[in-house]
């Protein structure tokens, strides 16, 4: 069950931030921000591979797989920025949670052979009524 707590926390923190980024965005660049950002996260990883005396090599079979995901984290979220930076944050972050939830629920379906419930269904039909009537 310590994914719960993971999941409760990457939840509360992640919705602060882009909080505190929309608060931001007024009076700065959102990718002077987004630099900023990974900045201050290169140099806590930085620390925590010293000081926990970890390895932080992840195998050449990995290295391509890391690099994507990590370009795509940062044009997704450079993306996630300007669109706030345009209007209402609480319209565009529901629209960028839906993408989560459709994206990897059908990538874990057809890639991953995860099992599809209703529950599943339900959801994801729900999510895509709430964006409907979130941004009409």
């Amino acid at each position: 069950m310590k994914w719960v707590y993971y999941a409760l926390m990457a939840m509360f923190l992640q919705g602060t931030t882009i909080f505190l980024v929309k608060t931001q965005l007024s009076n700065n660049n959102p990718y002077s921000v987004l630099f900023f950002q990974y900045i201050f996260g290169l140099s806590a990883l930085s620390s925590y591979f010293l000081f926990k005396k970890e390895n932080i090599f992840i195998g050449k079979k990995n290295v391509s797989l890391a690099i994507l995901s990590g370009f795509f984290v940062s044009i997704g979220l450079i993306s996630y920025y300007l669109a706030i930076n345009e209007t209402a944050l609480s319209i565009v972050a529901p629209v960028r949670g839906t993408g989560f939830i459709l994206l990897t629920s059908i990538m874990g379906i057809t890639i991953l052979k995860e099992k599809l419930s209703l529950k599943k269904i339900m959801g994801v039909i729900f999510c895509i009524l709430s964006i409907i009537f979130l941004t009409i």
